[in-house]
Parts: C-alpha cells; sequence; structure tokens
C-alpha cells in the first residue's frame, strides 16, 4: 500500500512554483513570495491555472514560459485544499564551525513532538562575511501526541569567501552565532 502524498507546504512546495519574472509581472495584484498574499489570493490563483487556454487561463503566460503543467497545478490544489500548511521556524541551540573551506552549522533542542522534522535553509545574505538562515521544523502530516523529542541538525555548507557572521532566523529572532575558526588535524 503505497503512503499517502506528503502534505505540501508553501515554503518548500509551493513558493518555488512562482519565478522571479512571475513575481515581477504580478507585483501591480499581489506578492507570489509572501505567504499571506498567496494564501489570500489561493482560490483565485487556482481558478487561473485550471482555466483552459481559450478561456484566457494561461498563467503564466506564453511569452514568459506559458501555464504550469498539470502536476504543478494539482500540487497547488492539494496545497489549497490542506488549508494552505506552511512550515514553522523552529528553536534551539546553534553552533558554527568553519575548516577547509566547509561552514558546519550545528542545532539541538527538542521538537514539540514526535515526527517533527528540522532543518536550515540558506538566504541571502549581505556582503562581507555574513551567512544568514532560517531554522524550520516542518510537523508530521497528520497529528502527533505532544511530548518532547530532542534533536540534532548539521549542515555543511562549502564556502569560497571567509565567514565572519552567522545568523539564524528561528522562532524567536534573529541569532548571531559565533564562528569557530577551526584549525584542520595534521
Amino acid at each position: 500500500m503505497a503512503a499517502p502524498p506528503r502534505v505540501p507546504r508553501y515554503e518548500l512546495h509551493i513558493r518555488p512554483l512562482f519565478r522571479l519574472m512571475d513575481r515581477d509581472a504580478m507585483q501591480w495584484s499581489f506578492d507570489p513570495w509572501s505567504y499571506e498574499q498567496v494564501k489570500g489570493k489561493a482560490r483565485a490563483i487556482l481558478t487561473r491555472i485550471n482555466l483552459e487556454p481559450q478561456n484566457h487561463g494561461l498563467m503564466p503566460p506564453l511569452a514568459a514560459g506559458g501555464p504550469w503543467p498539470p502536476e504543478w497545478v494539482s500540487l497547488f490544489r492539494r496545497w489549497v485544499e490542506a488549508d494552505c500548511p506552511r512550515l514553522q521556524l523552529g528553536t534551539g541551540r546553534y553552533e558554527a564551525a568553519l575548516a577547509d573551506g566547509t561552514l558546519t552549522l550545528t542545532a539541538t533542542g527538542e521538537f514539540p513532538a514526535p515526527g517533527y522534522r528540522a532543518w536550515f535553509d540558506r538566504q541571502p545574505s549581505p556582503p562581507g562575511g555574513t551567512r544568514q538562515y532560517l531554522f524550520y521544523f516542518e510537523p508530521p502530516d497528520g497529528a502527533a501526541p505532544p511530548a518532547l523529542e530532542p534533536f540534532k541538525v548539521r549542515q555543511e555548507d562549502p564556502v569560497s569567501e571567509p565567514v565572519s557572521r552567522v545568523i539564524v532566523i528561528d522562532a524567536q529572532g534573529a541569532h548571531e552565532i559565533p564562528v569557530r575558526q577551526e584549525v584542520p588535524a595534521l
């Protein structure tokens, strides 16, 4: 028996459907990179992407790549039918270390319930040696009984320029994490 499809989440599955050129073209009406605005217009978007081309349902228009393929329309529909879920910002204790051109970022803490997943999502960062990340929690599909569950999340990112600051944004705000410079063992 096949597992049920994963619950689509805005940040993972819906936001990437909208390209920069789509965003530029839609700014007069709404920002497709804003969860709140897409959620607010979700039914109208769904109607627009479901229309046949002869009924002016081309979204995006042919000159911008043409309409979404059926699997994208289906994904968007499932997201709307699931009441437009999104990821949660998590919380944790963070460490950052730099060695041999690799930035290692670690988070430890407790999930609110079993079945959660967590990861760092690198964001566009200002110049000058700063790296910025969001720390996401994805709740399990379906209800999970509340019970704290320890976690440790580790991410390694190659770096080509010096990194002097790491900022992690989580449910409690922005945190500047000191970067430990590790000397490789000989």
